[in-house]
């Protein structure tokens, strides 16, 4: 027997495309072209430091990030649940009701009874399952609520009522822009760096330094930091990194299932 797996495999393919899009606005930051975090620098008295806050976030850039990232795990999400619906018909034949039909969904589960519960685990073949099992988070090596499926169950259930705002995280990079500075003796090794790994918003404090005079006690535009890009639900992975795990995890699971049929 044979499955049709040219749906879920077109939906991973769209996810690369939309991964290989992601990457050139991410890397347009990280590179310091565009996007960067705008500072502001405010005199603190008791200290003589310059205080550097974030001034203004890129926001309609993140908004676009947030979007692209749905797209992604959407199609992965719908390249799963196309492969479980193929497994099903392979063994079980085409639903009838509609309410069988909405049960068909490639179960993301945390433990081994909670997987045989589900409906596509019970009509789906007896060696489809071991697949099934295989692939699941609590199969992995380390916490299984980071696993790269169930990232894709957790950031899939709130892209349905909300966009998937990447974090953005405080770095020692940035670019200090005040002309006033220039030949004054100012070096970037006198820099603070206070806020490195801090979620960034308007007001959070990313450095300080001692600016040389004749620096105002405030700067309008102190300079740019350039931001880590982080992954929501996970944020001790880059924005790239935590697709790359998701994408290598359905990958996985859909080689698996290609090995057996031999398409």
């Amino acid at each position: 027997m044979t499955v049709d797996l040219s749906g879920p495999r077109a939906k991973v393919q769209r996810a690369y495309e939309h991964r290989d899009a992601l990457e050139r606005e991410i890397d347009a930051v990280l590179n310091g072209k565009r996007h960067q975090i705008q500072l502001g620098a405010k005199l603190d008295p008791n200290t003589g430091y310059h205080v550097l806050r974030v001034a203004a976030m890129p926001d309609d850039w993140r908004l676009r990030v947030a979007v692209v990232l749905g797209d992604i795990v959407h199609c992965l999400r719908s390249a799963l649940d196309q492969l479980a619906w193929q497994l099903v018909l392979n063994h079980s034949g085409r639903p009838r009701g509609f309410k069988q039909k909405i049960n068909i969904e490639f179960p993301i589960k945390y433990h081994g009874k909670a997987l045989a519960s589900t409906y596509t685990f019970s009509k789906v073949a007896p060696s489809d399952r071991t697949i099934l099992g295989s692939a699941q988070p609590y199969n992995g090596a380390g916490n299984p609520k980071l696993h790269g499926l169930a990232i894709i169950h957790q950031l899939s259930n709130r892209d349905k009522h909300r966009v998937l705002s990447p974090i953005l995280v405080s770095t020692r990079t940035f670019t200090l822009r005040d002309t006033e500075l220039e030949g004054s003796g100012f070096s970037i090794f006198s820099v603070d760096f206070t806020g490195v790994g801090k979620n960034l918003k308007i007001g959070t404090e990313v450095c300080r330094m001692v600016l040389p005079p004749p620096a105002k006690d405030e700067v309008d535009v102190a300079g740019y930091s350039t931001p880590d890009v982080r992954l929501p639900q996970r944020s001790d992975l880059s924005l790239m990194d935590g697709i790359g795990l998701m994408l290598a995890e359905v990958d996985s699971t859909m080689l698996a299932v290609t090995n057996k049929y031999a398409i």
